[in-house]
């Protein structure tokens, strides 16, 4: 299946011919958060010198169809115009050159900028409950199927002089783990949002494969593997197979040469100074029992050295319960230790940012009779997606992946820095 031929429509009425679309990119990616991307429109004649209907902020209709198949097609979210670009010259007194329309997720666009205070509330319900407004002038979708539970009971959050993403961003997300795991938030290019933990993701069975060239697999056992893999996470075979063309590898990155440990800090407000540790293995968060106070702790450094064993008055220690999560959240560079980014046929009516592929490789023949696997085989959890039109062949559409794990062992089911806490000692 060669996917191709894109239909551009603006404000579902103005539609784009099919040999004027030139150029086209479609990104999304996890830590980006929303979709966006660019078309370039050829304008031979000034066609668009009166283009009624290409404007910031109009609405932005994609679809890719199979060249071989018109029926076999896939029409994504509308999105909206955020830039036009137009490059070109005079030729005989008509503006010939192209346009390039920026486009992305409507939350680019739409923000609710107005102050607001939250209440106490779970961080997964609050994330969805401003998905969800309207203030903003669009209320989006929110699934609870998508949305883990994080791990904290509450605690109110303040937005000032910010937009409703950057709150999210600066002010929840920092703070939300998920059975003490950091926790990912994201819009996928078909407008689902997630809130989910590595480990959440990466258990989840695979959506494709990628394999070799086909004439390089060799032998049936080969085949006998990959067909082993498709029926391990009900792949179809005829569908779910994508060559690998361009490949990279990366192991491991600069954040190594950096503090990668964070610390968290106890504030004295009397002389406005900070007592700070390292993250301890006993420093974890529970909840409160008949021998134990679990997070109510002391609110300030000062009151925490001279309060009494006796003492009855104990406060909720949200500085404790930010610090710790927020610690929690830095490990989230580990899960991306092993970063393979892979160049295929079209794939996005098959997979999105936060599903898992697996990858195969013949294995390495080490010795006689003696085959070694290869370290790239098994599961991969989904980053990043490019995709974009053939720079040799603008009427093909190819995607590039961005594949991620923690390390080179582990099981299929689950991430293996599943205790990622326990990187942290005193």
């Amino acid at each position: 299946m060669q996917y191709g031929a894109l239909q551009i429509t603006f404000n579902t009425i103005s539609d784009i011919p099919l040999d004027q679309s030139v150029g086209f990119k479609l990104f999304s990616s996890i830590k980006e958060g929303l979709p966006y991307g660019y078309v370039n429109i050829l304008d031979r004649d000034s066609t668009f010198a009166e283009f009624p209907n290409l404007q910031i902020g109009a609405d932005c209709s994609i679809t890719i169809i199979n060249v071989n198949d018109e029926e076999d097609k896939i029409t994504f979210p509308t999105f909206k115009v955020l830039m036009i670009e137009n490059s070109g010259s005079v030729l005989e007194d008509v503006f010939v050159g192209i346009i390039k329309v920026w486009f992305g997720h409507p939350w680019l666009l739409y923000k609710d900028i107005r102050n607001h205070a939250y209440k106490p509330t779970n961080s997964a319900e609050l994330i969805k409950k401003i998905i969800r407004g309207e203030d903003r002038g669009m209320a989006f979708e929110a699934d609870d199927k998508c949305f883990d539970k994080t791990d904290d009971s509450g605690v109110a959050r303040y937005k000032i002089c910010e937009t409703d993403w950057d709150f999210i961003q600066n002010k929840v997300l920092p703070y939300a783990t998920v059975q003490q795991l950091p926790t990912h938030f994201f819009c996928n290019a078909q407008s689902q949002f997630y809130l989910r933990s590595f480990k959440n993701m990466y258990s989840e069975n695979s959506k494709i494969i990628y394999i070799p060239s086909p004439g390089t697999l060799g032998d049936d056992k080969n085949m006998a593997d990959i067909d082993k893999i498709c029926n391990d996470n009900n792949i179809d075979k005829d569908t779910g197979l994508f060559t690998i063309g361009e490949s990279s590898v990366q192991i491991g990155g600069f954040d190594m040469l950096k503090e990668i440990y964070p610390k968290f800090f106890f504030e004295n407000l009397t002389n406005n100074s900070f007592i700070h540790g390292k993250k301890r293995v006993s420093n974890e968060l529970k909840k409160k029992t008949g021998t134990s106070y679990g997070n109510l702790l002391p609110l300030d450094a000062q009151y925490m050295m001279e309060v009494q064993g006796t003492s009855t008055k104990v406060l909720h220690n949200r500085q404790l319960l930010d610090s710790l999560s927020f610690l929690f959240e830095g490990a989230k560079s580990i899960d991306e230790m092993f970063t393979v980014t892979i160049t295929s046929p079209f794939n996005g009516n098959h997979i999105n940012i936060g599903n898992t592929a697996n990858i195969y490789v013949p294995p390495i023949d080490t010795s006689v009779g003696n085959n070694k696997k290869h370290w790239l085989n098994g599961k991969w959890l989904t980053v990043a997606l490019e995709h974009h039109t053939d720079d040799e062949d603008p009427r093909k559409i190819m995607t590039k992946s961005t594949l991620v794990r923690p390390t080179f062992v582990g099981n299929d089911k689950s991430s293996s820095l599943t205790m990622s806490a326990l990187l942290y000692s005193s």
